[in-house]
């Protein structure tokens, strides 16, 4: 194994790529006996969305969805073969996925800290994000959200190039897609902002407005001001029980301070009690106050860096994305699998140590759900010692990026452009 990971390193990109995509689909294949995909419900909800909208259904006014408009584009492509089969909708979603997770991975081993130096082999060694795909595996299969991560990937791939039009435009889309993507605007903006290209801030702007309306207004014409009512579904959830805040919650309750309960509504498995309901009703106020400090803070370090250097270095604007993506799943009252892939883009913008740790976070979150997710659910100690591990790992590689800029030992020197 160690020498196959070595292999991938001086490898080139598109072979990695179809590595990569024949031991996914060979994973996938023996996935669809189905002992493996227990956990469909999400794809039997994509499946119901599609055949509705295929029978002439407008989304948001004539049925609920609890996604942005683009989440139904990759729900939909799949159902154009109208058999009405699960089984063959699940097949081609996979597919679907597999074709993404290529794109996305010839994207990211196109990125400058990926590139091959003098010696042949990558700055960044490309074994580190083969491990992450394989772990996560069952999360790429079976959610979509490898779709909006390669949207965000394209963003900072144009952001890269200098092109600030083309990054809002994606971000517009990726925001459309899945909302995190915003907090990614505000990393984009500073960055703009802290070296100084107001022109470019202001185009950034522009580029999401365009992304924005060309996903949204083919919907928002017939169904008006419903097609934002995914977001109160969103408001009205409790707390998750893979959250941060679940997880000290049922913490406490193992050593009989707490008592909470556990129901299952909007789709997942939430804590309920006085305590819990009053936390998640506080969440969004402690978010939008970490993000403003955060915000500020990458400012800082950006003018800082650019008055030292006359520029801010990829490496910078990598893991200050990373940062934002990891506050984002951290404060927020859900912490859902499939949240992990969202950091699948920027995860050579890790150090060889923090690589590792994100490697173990993956792999953590995967043994949680689906593996021992039962025993979670009944509240057996070493889930909930599992679950909490998971959850300060992750806190912790958060403050880890926060300290210093993080400038890979490997790649401290950053090319001004993707070609």
């Amino acid at each position: 194994m160690n020498r196959f990971l070595k292999a991938l390193s001086v490898a080139h990109p598109w072979a990695v790529t179809a590595v990569l995509c024949a031991v996914v689909l060979s994973l996938a294949c023996a996935a669809l006996d189905r002992t493996f995909v227990v956990h469909d419900a999400d794809l039997h909800l994509y499946q119901t969305y599609a055949l509705r909208v295929l029978e002439g259904q407008c989304p948001f006014r004539d049925f609920r969805v609890e996604y942005p408009p683009l989440a139904l584009l990759p729900m939909l492509l799949p159902a154009l073969v109208r058999t009405g089969d699960f089984d063959i909708y699940l097949r081609l979603f996979f597919l679907q996925n597999i074709l993404l997770l290529a794109l996305t991975t010839r994207l990211v081993l196109g990125l400058p800290l990926f590139r091959k130096g003098r010696s042949g082999r990558r700055r960044v060694p490309a074994g580190g994000y083969f491990l992450l795909v394989l772990i996560s595996l069952p999360h790429l299969l079976l959610r979509f959200d490898i779709f909006p991560a390669l949207l965000t990937l394209l963003a900072v791939r144009a952001v890269f190039r200098d092109k600030p039009v083309g990054a809002g435009f994606w971000l517009g889309l990726g925001i459309a897609a899945k909302l995190y993507p915003v907090v990614l605007l505000a990393v984009a903006g500073v960055y703009y902002f802290g070296s100084r290209q107001y022109r470019s801030l202001l185009r950034l702007g522009g580029g999401v407005g365009a992304g924005l309306v060309v996903s949204c207004l083919p919907l928002a014409v017939p169904a008006g001001v419903e097609i934002v009512g995914f977001l109160k579904y969103h408001q009205v959830r409790g707390l998750q029980i893979e959250s941060v805040w679940s997880g000290l919650l049922l913490l406490g309750q193992q050593v009989g301070m707490l008592r909470e309960k556990i129901v299952f509504n909007y789709g997942a498995f939430h804590l309920e009690s006085i305590l819990s309901h009053r936390l998640a009703e506080g969440l969004p106020v402690l978010a939008v106050a970490c993000f403003t400090v955060l915000t500020a803070w990458l400012l800082y370090r950006f003018q800082i860096e650019y008055r030292r250097t006359g520029r801010i270095s990829q490496e910078h604007l990598g893991s200050a994305l990373l940062a934002v993506l990891l506050l984002f799943i951290t404060v927020n009252k859900v912490f859902s699998p499939q949240y992990l892939l969202w950091l699948l883009p920027f995860a050579g913008f890790l150090s060889p140590v923090r690589m590792v740790v994100l490697v173990l976070i993956f792999a953590l979150t995967t043994l949680l759900f689906p593996f021992t997710y039962n025993a979670l659910l009944t509240l057996k100690l070493p889930a909930v010692l599992l679950l909490n591990v998971r959850n300060a790992l992750t806190v912790s590689l958060l403050f880890s990026l926060l300290n210093v800029p993080q400038v890979p030992s490997y790649s401290r020197k950053a090319e001004p452009a993707l070609k």
